[in-house]
């Protein structure tokens, strides 16, 4: 228990991905292109199969982490100020919402799945808040100076925050937390992309952390977000944006 730490939520927020894509792919579409036959006749095994195994892990990792906070909560404060560990915090909250999302059980206009999206958006909220306050605050935490591959996580988490935002129609909402997911990533990827020695600062077997750089935009594209339609709100978004850039990075 004393080796457990926030970095396994990963395995979820990968099979609970894959749920969510699996659930696109099989999804009606009036597009002649779409690869949709072979989903489609395996759905109804296969999808809730991955569905169950994706809330089954997210839930077993749920109950160890809970124990080991009890047991150990000075490790979890530990990981509260950790440039690492703060970031897979993200992971369980962006791994329930896509499990939401996913689900084959609540339609996405009931109430109970307005109220699970909005408890589970909240503490993504307030990690954001915690992470870009000690940015604004502490100048020896500029993203630029902390940011490592493990950043992308909390992209995701924003861009997941974003689409169940715009479900629920709060589109104000929607809008902040996807332009400060795409400034985000922008600087991520600039700032790693040129460092010199981009694997010094992650332990070896955090080295797979690397393929996060495909992460992000592969969350973005898998269902899109639905409030970008309209013009005003992708002049929002470009003023969120560069309001982002604002930031003492």
């Amino acid at each position: 228990m004393s080796s457990f730490h926030a970095g396994y939520f990963r395995i979820s927020l990968s099979l609970c991905s894959q749920s969510l894509l699996w659930k696109t792919l099989s999804s009606p579409s009036t597009d002649p292109h779409a690869l949709r036959p072979l989903p489609t006749a395996l759905h109804s095994f296969t999808f809730f199969l991955l569905w169950s195994l994706s809330l089954l892990s997210l839930l077993l990792l749920s109950i160890l982490f809970l124990i080991r906070c009890l047991i150990r909560p000075h490790s979890f404060r530990a990981e509260l100020s950790h440039p690492i560990g703060m970031n897979y915090l993200f992971a369980p909250f962006a791994s329930s919402l896509l499990l939401l999302q996913s689900t084959p059980f609540l339609p996405p206009n009931s109430t109970r799945y307005r109220i699970l999206c909005s408890l589970l958006s909240l503490p993504i909220l307030f990690l954001d808040v915690k992470i870009y306050g000690r940015w604004l605050t502490h100048g020896k935490n500029f993203l630029s100076l902390a940011a490592n591959p493990t950043s992308h996580v909390s992209v995701i988490a924003n861009f997941v925050g974003a689409r169940a935002a715009a479900q629920m129609g709060w589109k104000e909402a929607a809008t902040c937390l996807f332009a400060l997911g795409i400034a985000h990533y922008l600087v991520l990827l600039v700032t790693l992309y040129q460092r010199v020695v981009g694997g010094s600062a992650l332990p070896a077997m955090l080295r797979p952390a690397f393929f996060l750089f495909f992460a992000a935009p592969s969350m973005l594209v898998l269902r899109g977000i639905p409030f970008l339609g309209t013009s005003m709100s992708r002049a929002r978004c470009c003023f969120s944006c560069r309001s982002s850039y604002l930031l003492p990075w």
